[in-house]
C-alpha cells in the first residue's frame, strides 16, 4: 500500500511540475493567397455553410448531418454538425464577432468524442486588388490539468500535426473554390 502511495503521489507531483512549465494556451495559424478581392473572399468565408464545401473537418464525412440556426454571416448564427465518425464526432460552431471585410471570429465546441471548445478565427486581409490572404486560426487558454493533456497530445503525441495538415486542407480547398468562381 505504501508503494501505492508513492507511485500516485510521484504522478501527481508531475502533473503539477508539467502543467507549471507547459504553455497555459494552444494556437495555431496557417494561411494562403486566393487569387481574388479582398471582399469576395470575406463575403464566402462569413457564411458558415458554405464550409461543408471548403473545410477538410466536414469533408471527411460526406454524410455528417449539418443543421442551422438564425441568419448565417451574423453573430449568433450557430451550424451544428453530427457524424457517426468518431474523427468528425458531434459539436457546434458559433459566429461570436465580425469585423467587415476582415474577420470572422468563432467559438467550436465539441460533444462527442469528447467536451471540448476553442476560438477560432479567418481573417481576411488585402494583398493587393486581386488578392487576399486568408488567415485561418484556433485558440485556447488552458488550466493546469488541461494544459498538460494538451501539451502531450498536440507536441508529444502528434495532434498539433494533424491540426496543420487539416488547416493547410482547408484552406487549399477554399483557395480552389474561390478561385474556380
Amino acid at each position: 500500500m505504501k508503494t501505492f502511495g508513492i507511485i500516485v503521489g510521484s504522478l501527481v507531483a508531475l502533473i503539477l511540475v508539467l502543467g507549471l512549465i507547459a504553455p497555459k494556451d494552444f494556437k495555431v495559424r496557417r494561411d494562403i493567397i486566393i487569387d481574388r478581392p479582398q471582399a469576395d473572399v470575406y463575403a464566402y468565408v462569413k457564411q458558415l455553410k458554405h464550409q461543408s464545401l471548403w473545410n477538410s473537418w466536414f469533408l471527411k464525412d460526406p454524410k455528417v448531418k449539418m443543421d442551422y440556426k438564425g441568419e448565417d454571416g451574423t453573430v449568433g448564427f450557430i451550424v451544428t454538425w453530427e457524424s457517426s465518425l468518431k474523427e468528425v464526432g458531434v459539436g457546434e460552431q458559433e459566429i461570436k464577432n465580425l469585423v467587415d471585410n476582415n474577420r470572422v471570429d468563432t467559438e467550436i465546441r465539441f460533444k462527442i468524442p469528447m467536451e471540448a471548445s476553442f476560438d477560432s478565427y479567418v481573417i481576411t486581409e488585402s494583398v493587393d486588388p486581386a488578392q487576399t490572404r486568408v488567415t485561418m486560426g484556433m485558440h485556447d487558454e488552458l488550466a493546469i490539468p488541461m494544459n498538460v493533456m494538451s501539451f502531450l497530445f498536440n507536441k508529444i503525441f502528434g495532434g498539433e500535426d494533424h491540426i496543420i495538415r487539416d488547416m493547410d486542407q482547408s484552406l487549399i480547398n477554399l483557395k480552389t473554390q474561390l478561385e474556380q468562381k
